[in-house]
């Protein structure tokens, strides 16, 4: 059986019935967690953060269409830290799972077969992609609301226009122009959704199963 991953290459001629066993249950768990729930709930949270600014700061954001250099704010890159953030916690579980069952593999291979090293190896390998799954997720949602929801970011936007001239009209700015962002927001969590799915199978799933390619 020969295992593959990134650049990793290993062959064991033979495996005890032990072993292969050991090694059937991993991969059958690792399947189990391709299909996981994808929901990171970021649209609420993101307002909620938003939502968290004073009134006068809010103001300052919203009035430099969401860069507001002198208080160090950009709510393109927080949106980028929330996603990964949101990424870590709500499919950290699935990762674990994967991670476990390597180490639960790993410390009952036997010493003859060659398992130990390389799974050793395989485990560390997928700490480092998760991270790096993490970070691919979160510039999609950057690009999305830099370039896309918010853009352009000037007061001929409609939607900056429209937020700005809400200062000055009476009680609420702060309500008001949340909602305005809850609107500019929808089909987020969708989008959101789809691309970590698919970055999950691309870049993170299909690395660690290639590791299980008979050759």
């Amino acid at each position: 059986m020969q295992e593959v991953y990134g650049e990793l290459n290993t062959e064991n001629e033979e495996l005890s019935p032990e072993d292969e066993n050991h090694i059937e249950a991993l991969k059958k768990t690792i399947k189990q967690c391709q299909q996981t729930d994808f929901s990171l709930g970021f649209e609420s949270d993101y307002v909620q953060a938003l939502k968290s600014h004073q009134t006068n700061v809010f103001w300052a954001i919203n009035n430099r269409c969401g860069i507001y250099e002198p208080g160090g704010i950009n709510i393109y890159f927080d949106a980028k830290s929330l996603t990964e953030d949101l990424v870590r916690r709500k499919l950290g579980d699935a990762k674990s799972q994967i991670v476990g069952a390597i180490k639960n593999t790993e410390e009952g291979a036997s010493n003859i077969s060659g398992l130990k090293p390389v799974l050793e190896v395989l485990r560390n390998q997928i700490d480092e992609d998760y991270e790096k799954f993490a970070i691919q997720v979160s510039k999609e949602i950057y690009k999305l609301l830099r370039n896309e929801k918010f853009a352009p970011l000037n007061n001929f936007n409609p939607f900056w226009a429209k937020i700005q001239s809400r200062w000055g009209q009476g009680k609420g700015y702060r309500n008001d122009v949340l909602e305005m962002y809850k609107e500019q927001l929808q089909g987020v969590d969708e989008f959101l959704r789809s691309k970590a799915q698919k970055l999950w199978h691309q870049k993170f799933m299909s690395k660690i199963l290639e590791f299980f390619v008979e050759g």
